[in-house]
């Protein structure tokens, strides 16, 4: 299905773009033609063929080349989107140790505090008596 209406617009392109392909591929061989301008006409014809492949040879190497480059960019969007998921939760990981860095220096000051209260009381203590 696919292949018969790639030769019908191929040969409707010819028909549209050389008038003398366009008799040769309706059939209609004038009487009057001698052998070598059938021959040229033939040559005509093929070389419209050959060009119209390399036309969609090159179109198939384009796209292909155009779906690669589709698909690299998708896999680099991809990547893109990762990293940036990952520093994401890395600064929301290094806010959180802040956090924690800062609850933990608090509690040790705390702590030095008390430390520093008890040998105050044990300081009065031991001048008392």
């Amino acid at each position: 299905m696919y292949k018969e209406q790639k030769m019908q617009e191929h040969k409707e392109r010819l028909i549209r773009n050389d008038p003398e392909a366009a008799e040769i591929i309706k059939g209609n061989w004038k009487l009057s033609e001698t052998p070598g301008q059938k021959r040229a006409i033939r040559t005509k014809v093929q070389c419209a063929h050959k060009r119209n492949e390399q036309f969609e040879k090159k179109y198939e190497e384009t796209r292909t080349e155009r779906t690669q480059r589709l698909n690299q960019m998708q896999e680099f969007r991809q990547v893109i989107i990762k990293c940036q998921e990952e520093n994401e939760k890395l600064h929301l990981q290094q806010y959180h140790n802040r956090e924690f860095d800062t609850e933990i220096e608090s509690i040790e000051k705390r702590r030095r505090l008390e430390e520093v209260k008890e040998a105050r009381r044990l300081f009065n203590e031991e001048r008392r008596q």
